[in-house]
């Protein structure tokens, strides 16, 4: 027969979960509009303007606040010219991290669901 017990530890999950979603809300326009005012005058080139910055702000402004800088400074190492980067290499680094972080997520929720189920089993005499 199964033996389901309650770990101590079981009721922090719901807390660590909140705190991995609140690491993934996007960094908004604000950061986003930073960031790029940065690589700008980092590498002394022209800041875009109109429908180009709309795009940039668009891209980066759903990327967490906490990957962005890191990413975008990672492509301004590797800028060899007074160019800014596009979106898509400003973020590179981002996409990796972000998926990995969405798979732990994944996990911690199913995880909390399967806690939740095995609590059901204990109540109804399942686990005993």
């Amino acid at each position: 027969m199964l033996h389901l017990q309650d770990d101590p530890l079981d009721g922090y999950l719901p807390e660590a979960i909140a705190e991995m979603e609140q690491r993934m809300v996007s960094a908004g326009e604000f950061p986003a509009r930073q960031a790029i005012e940065l690589a700008c005058e980092i590498l002394r080139c022209r800041r875009p303007e109109g429908a180009v910055l709309a795009a940039y702000i668009s891209m980066m402004s759903r990327v967490p606040r906490d990957l962005l800088l890191p990413s975008v400074m990672q492509a301004l190492s590797r800028e060899t010219h007074h160019v800014l980067p596009t979106p898509g290499a400003l973020l590179a680094a981002v996409w990796p991290r972000l998926e990995e972080r969405e798979r732990v997520l994944s996990l911690a929720r199913l995880a909390l669901k399967r806690l939740k189920i095995a609590a059901e089993w204990r109540l109804i005499g399942l686990g005993q």
